[in-house]
């Protein structure tokens, strides 16, 4: 009789289980990998929607932390260390796949003393890079320098985030980059997306009109507010409609300033399953962010052959190249977003060039690279 090879055990740790481009990243090789691993995940709880938990229940053994939290607070963050070095002993991962910033810093510290387990990180934009106060600028990238020592590999996302990474961590560790990629989904037509989005807001939309919209948590992060200032500045704005698809914590603000610019025509629909099926309602797609890795947001309306307007941050300027592949601004300029609003409304036939040579660009990301690639690196490291 053969005898059956034991599979490695691979843990992934995450801090939130709110859909989102970490947990997209997390499901994709997750639901790729099981032939060859023994999967487990460790997701921070207390969430009303754990999105990933869900999407998961039925393929690994899902693990909730009742510590890890988004926010920092030293009593939470002392006992989720506890709670995850607990958990290493107790599941005795070969390689434990580290995503979202506190999970990375705490996740890896707790790995002392799992002298057998490997340590993964993947930066999905380092932190440091929000808009935060300077000095929890300077803690964050003290922590991540720190923590870095307990890592044995980073994967990156983009050349810009790679760079930043070799400036930052120990020399020890080693720094891979691998760009997300997806499988080009199956879309709605014009007419059928355009439907879908009248009945959310139960309003019939005049046929001339243009129609932006933007696909990404209500988190400060993704500039919305910018957004807000720069429509209230547009020309033309009252001859558009703008679509924000996605739910998150500062939807209260983003609601209350979208009342105080008198925007009668801006709607916040909350959450749609599959919102990338629904981009062929765009005349054009809007990401303001403040900051970011590699959004798939932007790769999935590249696929999409859908012209692209966003900011020059994180790994966004290696998808989008200003007035080649899509309008690419500089983050937390209301003027400047402006006037790309401006130019995609009155210059519609170059927006959609731009679209025709963007989706030719999003062809080298592909999901099944992503998923070899991680491979590769997870057996290096075995």
């Amino acid at each position: 009789m053969k005898s059956q090879t034991k599979k490695p055990t691979l843990l992934y740790v995450v801090t939130q289980g709110h859909w989102g481009g970490a947990q997209m990243y997390i499901h994709s090789l997750i639901t790729r990998l099981t032939d060859d691993f023994d999967i487990h995940i460790a997701i921070g709880a207390g969430e009303k929607n754990n999105d990933l938990a869900n999407t998961l229940a039925n393929i690994v053994p899902i693990h909730e932390l009742d510590h890890l939290k988004r926010a920092i607070s030293p009593i939470h963050d002392t006992l989720a260390l506890l709670e995850l070095h607990k958990l290493y002993k107790t599941i005795q991962p070969d390689i434990i796949h580290l995503n979202s910033t506190k999970a990375g810093i705490l996740g890896s510290i707790a790995s002392a003393g799992c002298n057998n387990a490997k340590v993964v990180y993947t930066a999905h934009g380092w932190v440091f890079h929000e808009p935060l106060p300077k000095m929890k600028k300077v803690v964050y990238k003290a922590l991540e320098a720190y923590s870095s020592k307990h890592k044995d590999a980073i994967i990156t996302l983009s050349p810009q985030d790679s760079h930043v990474g070799k400036q930052l961590v120990k020399k020890h560790t080693t720094i891979t980059e691998i760009p997300i990629g997806i499988a080009p989904a199956k879309l709605l037509s014009k007419k059928d997306a355009q439907d879908i989005l009248q009945k959310k807001i139960g309003k019939k939309i005049d046929n001339d009109t243009f129609w932006f919209g933007t696909i990404a948590n209500l988190y400060k992060t993704k500039g919305y507010d910018v957004y807000l200032q720069a429509i209230a500045n547009m020309e033309k704005r009252n001859d558009c409609v703008f679509f924000c698809i996605g739910d998150g914590p500062e939807k209260k603000d983003l609601l209350r300033l979208t009342k105080e610019l008198q925007l009668k025509n801006v709607y916040f629909v909350g959450t749609i399953d599959h919102a990338r099926t629904l981009l062929n309602a765009f005349d054009t797609f809007v990401l303001p962010s403040k900051k970011e890795g590699l959004p798939y947001t932007i790769l999935e309306a590249m696929h999409a052959e859908i012209p692209i307007i966003t900011t020059n941050v994180g790994g966004i300027p290696s998808l989008i190249t200003h007035k080649e592949t899509g309008l690419c601004v500089e983050p937390s300029n209301a003027k400047e977003l402006t006037k790309a609003l401006d130019y995609a409304q009155d210059h519609n036939d170059d927006m959609v060039s731009y679209a025709k040579t963007a989706k030719e660009t999003s062809k080298t990301y592909s999901l099944e690279n992503m998923v070899e690639e991680t491979r590769k690196l997870y057996s290096t490291l075995l």
